[in-house]
């Protein structure tokens, strides 16, 4: 393949790769849904599924990183795929071990550090 699945997805979706099912991403590459999770897993290593996740957890950090201390209750959870706040918490927690105010208390305090 003249371009990887990875930078294909990142055009079609304007790096939103995890609002994608695996049938749309297979999709988008013009591939079937059993040759697209092969091919995917053998080019990037992992699973679409485990990509996916990795990916809306950096576009999590990034718009923690711009929500700078106000309310957790503002921030949207619908643009990243979650329904409620505790699901948010859980699977933040999960993939860095940090709840989301964890992981902005540590940001900011590392800011203080660094000035």
């Amino acid at each position: 393949m003249a371009s990887s699945l990875k930078g294909i997805l990142q055009e079609e979706t304007d790096g939103r790769v995890w609002r994608l099912t695996v049938d749309e991403a297979a999709i988008k590459c013009g591939l079937s849904r059993r040759q697209f999770c092969r091919c995917f897993k053998t080019e990037n290593g992992l699973s679409f599924r485990a990509y996916k996740n990795e990916t809306r957890l950096a576009a999590i950090m990034a718009a923690l990183n711009r929500f700078n201390g106000r309310k957790l209750k503002n921030f949207d959870l619908r643009s990243f795929k979650f329904s409620t706040y505790p699901s948010l918490c859980r699977s933040f927690k999960r993939q860095t071990g940090l709840s989301p105010s964890e992981y902005l208390r540590n940001r900011q305090a590392a800011k203080h550090l660094n000035s």
